[in-house]
């Protein structure tokens, strides 16, 4: 099973990571880095956040350091 998260703030997304990782057991974590749906994109996530390379690895960084499955997008 694996747990997909979606947003722009590496922080939240390490949180978010965390917390599906304890109580489900997920075998991998993904981050939603393709969805060009509008109301996701307006609020730079899904593929919006292919913009920002930065923000991006800022995001990687966070959540690989949170968990202990793989973590892909």
């Amino acid at each position: 099973m694996s747990v997909q998260i979606a947003g722009a703030d590496p922080v939240m997304l390490a949180e978010a990571a965390k917390f599906n990782a304890d109580p489900r057991r997920p075998t991998s974590s993904d981050i939603n880095m393709g969805c060009p749906a509008k109301k996701v994109c307006n609020v730079a996530a899904g593929s919006a956040l292919l913009r920002d390379e930065g923000l991006v690895g800022r995001i990687l960084e966070a959540v690989v350091n949170a968990v202990p499955v793989p973590v892909h997008d």
